[in-house]
């Protein structure tokens, strides 16, 4: 995971980073996810999109990561239909949201939250969040635990104002011979479908096309348009604070992807030469011990945590492993919440 992250925004946003707005490239197109969206406002003249997929039970909210929507979500969230009622919410600065001038800490984040959950109506909430938006999960369930019933981070490590907390001047220098993502081409840019295909390519897990639409802009015959827009992803990085894990009392789930064998971080090993091969294993040491600590930190801090890894996934755990990490979340929350430890807040 410490690779993802170190290059999070270099390398996990490029295009997000490049595009202001959602804008549909052909009208005849359908989103198959089978949820509905409205516009929730959450501070003057501030919007924020809230996909509804229905369902019965407890309230199930989904939160994205750094430079994706709600949308990153229409496939692994209505498999929690039976149990649950679920929903997601797009940040601001993303997609369909409003994209104010600021409001990208950790303090309005949160608040965010919790005026989507005032204007739902929904007194208390499951929060689950993708990476950055652990974030959001622990200062919510900080400040406001009375609103949170439990909380599950999927690969979600704490981040730190811009980096304070990653410890990222101590990181090693990557191989000059790593390979870079996969380059785009005239022919990936041509529609909303043959950049669904290539971000598949680029990031490894299948991309989802309601995504690519609400995250880059494409023109009136469907070809990608590039062009730069207010950096929302740098100023929610930046925003960003060690996230105060011993705050927290409700139950809480963590599922990280540990990537820290040479493999997952550099498959293409064994074409270094002696140099590159001795800058690959300084990484990989590092690796392991940035995520031995950031993991470690959550064993020992949060009151109520229970960690689950797997081995040489991608950041994006949910999509590489929908099964498995669909099992783990039902296991905590059917287990847990029924019989949690004492000092736990549960109701």
């Amino acid at each position: 995971m410490p690779f993802v992250v170190a290059a999070l925004l270099a390398l996990l946003i490029p295009l997000h980073a490049l595009s202001a707005q959602s804008s549909r490239a052909d009208t005849g197109w359908h989103d198959p996810s089978p949820h509905t969206g409205r516009s929730v406002v959450v501070a003057p003249g501030v919007q924020l999109e809230v996909l509804d997929w229905g369902g019965t039970g407890t309230p199930m909210i989904f939160l994205p990561g750094l430079g994706n929507t709600a949308h990153s979500f229409d496939v692994f969230a209505p498999r929690f239909r039976d149990a649950y009622h679920v929903y997601a919410i797009t940040p601001r600065g993303f997609g369909a949201s409003s994209h104010p001038d600021s409001g990208y800490d950790s303090p309005s984040r949160a608040r965010d939250v919790v005026a989507v959950l005032d204007s739902l109506g929904l007194s208390r909430a499951i929060l689950v969040g993708h990476s950055i938006a652990g974030d959001e999960l622990t200062r919510v369930a900080g400040e406001h635990p009375e609103r949170v019933r439990a909380l599950v981070y999927l690969d979600a490590y704490s981040y730190g104002g811009g980096g304070a907390d990653l410890q990222l001047e101590g990181e090693p220098e990557l191989p000059p011979q790593t390979l870079p993502p996969p380059a785009m081409t005239s022919a990936d840019s041509a529609s909303p479908a043959a950049m669904t295909a290539y971000w598949t390519k680029r990031y490894g897990v299948p991309a989802i096309e309601a995504e690519v639409r609400a995250v880059e802009r494409f023109g009136p015959t469907g070809k990608l348009e590039l062009f730069q827009a207010p950096n929302a992803s740098e100023q929610v990085y930046l925003g960003s604070t060690r996230s105060e894990y011993a705050r927290v009392r409700a139950p809480a789930l963590a599922i990280y992807a540990v990537r820290d064998r040479m493999p997952d971080i550099f498959p293409e090993y064994a074409t270094f030469d002696s140099t590159n091969r001795r800058l690959a294993r300084a990484y990989v040491a590092w690796s392991k011990r940035y995520s031995a600590a950031q993991i470690g930190r959550f064993r020992t801090e949060m009151r109520c945590g229970m960690v689950r890894e797997i081995a040489g996934a991608n950041h994006y755990v949910h999509y590489q492993h929908a099964d498995r990490v669909e099992r783990m979340m039902r296991a905590f929350l059917t287990n847990r919440l029924g019989r949690a430890k004492a000092g736990c807040r549960v109701g």
